[in-house]
């Protein structure tokens, strides 16, 4: 029986281990958190003497995401899959304006033609199925050709920015457009939600089943080291050094941290280079349980010159995030490099979202019930105009994670297949 270390215990980690674990691996995992699930961990509130768990950033399921649907169904959970059809919009100007209809875009404060315009792209990019054409094109050339200069400009220039924390030039069309259009057809059409606490359950039934196969899960684990050559992993597990060795070891750290903790000279060159290339945003994300509803708008996106990029009324997706009459909302500041928010404590990124949320929901700072802010250092890889995927493995080491999916939008789904891709490659290398 091979042995394998898995490195990170979110959603690509969890589904290798799965694949691995079901076919007779002995798998180990190791978390640096005290919890598991990575960007899709959870929250236990206390709510008004109930308790909720909410996930700790925004999470919805699109049209298309194949391998979470797949898992519902495999773990029998498919009566918690609900559907619902919501509303998305923008704030501009202070104010809020819709996005989900054609009706809604005439609306919008730009002129009738660059409306007409509007409409039209949203509609022809949202049924466009290979993107490979667009991989060397930058998304201001892309978008400019096909909705105008002015819609760019008012909207999508904005967008960009907030979005990726990248001028548009310097982005792949590919990148941007399969994001817009996975969103675009959802506005369409409907949300996908789990009851009882969105995706993070998927990845907590995952990781239940893998203690049940015998699946070794620890936690809070400090990595020093990573011996590419020898497969020996040395770590601080309760104030304890320990060096163990492998047969197999698959990574689904960043690759910015993995490049500190290997022995990189025995690593291919062309590895090494590539990972070095590859850039991060790091996200704020604020959850605010509030006590009334404010807005009957789940998706806005802020053109402002707001410190929060997103705003999301997650209740109105997830129905059992809040109780009656009340309402739970996501706030969220993406960014590449340095962010004075970032060296912020959490009330004092509380105030600073607050200051500007209560213009768009009056008196909200008044009603507070509770808040959690949380802070990811990796939360998505950026995919620029010259990305290329680095290779699922490199001298007998594995990869997986969400800089792999190149270009497919971050989220639990595409993590989900990354895991699964490089777990069937250690099956085929080594005939399990």
């Amino acid at each position: 029986m091979k042995t394998i270390c898995i490195i990170g215990a979110g959603s690509a980690g969890l589904a290798a281990a799965l694949k691995l674990k079901e076919i007779g691996f002995d798998v180990t995992i190791l978390e640096k958190e005290n919890y598991i699930g990575g960007l899709a961990s959870r929250y236990k509130i206390l709510w008004d003497r109930k308790t909720y768990y909410i996930n700790k950033t925004y999470h919805h399921i699109l049209e298309g995401d194949f391998y979470t649907i797949k898992m519902i169904n495999d773990f029998g959970i498919k009566n918690k899959f609900k559907k619902t059809k919501v509303k998305t919009g923008f704030v501009y100007k202070n104010k809020i304006w819709g996005l989900s209809s054609p009706l809604d875009m005439i609306k919008f404060p730009i002129p009738f033609l660059d409306k007409i315009r509007l409409v039209f792209f949203i509609i022809t990019s949202s049924i466009k199925r290979d993107w490979t054409d667009t991989e060397k094109v930058n998304a201001r050339d892309w978008i400019v050709k096909r909705a105008g200069k002015n819609n760019y400009n008012i909207i999508f220039e904005k967008l960009i920015r907030n979005k990726f924390n990248k001028l548009p030039e310097q982005i792949s069309a590919a990148w941007f457009g399969t994001r817009f259009v996975r969103e675009s057809q959802s506005f369409m059409k409907k949300f996908g939600w789990l009851e009882g606490g969105g995706e993070g359950l998927i990845l907590d039934l995952i990781a239940k089943k893998l203690r049940k196969l015998n699946c070794k899960i620890k936690t809070n684990i400090q990595i020093k080291k990573i011996d590419v050559k020898n497969k020996i992993i040395t770590f601080i597990s309760d104030n304890n050094k320990i060096e163990e060795k492998f047969d197999i070891i698959l990574s689904t750290l960043p690759p910015e941290v993995y490049i500190k903790l290997a022995t990189m000279k025995d690593h291919s060159v062309k590895l090494e280079e590539g990972f070095k290339k590859i850039e991060y945003l790091s996200v704020i994300c604020g959850c605010i349980g509030l006590k009334k509803k404010y807005s009957n708008f789940y998706w806005l996106n802020v053109l402002d010159n707001y410190p929060f990029k997103v705003i999301f009324t997650n209740s109105i997706l997830y129905k059992d995030s809040a109780p009656k009459n009340k309402s739970n909302i996501y706030l969220a500041t993406y960014f590449s490099g340095e962010n004075e928010l970032w060296n912020k404590n959490e009330n004092e990124i509380f105030e600073v979202y607050m200051k500007y949320l209560k213009i768009i929901f009056k008196n909200c700072e008044k009603n507070v019930d509770w808040y959690k802010i949380v802070k990811f250092k990796y939360a998505e890889a950026i995919f620029d105009l010259h990305f290329k995927n680095p290779p699922l493995s490199d001298s007998g080491i594995y990869f997986a994670g969400i800089f792999r999916i190149f270009p497919k939008i971050r989220n639990v789904s595409s993590a989900l297949e990354s895991g699964f891709e490089s777990a069937d490659a250690i099956i085929s290398d080594f005939n399990e």
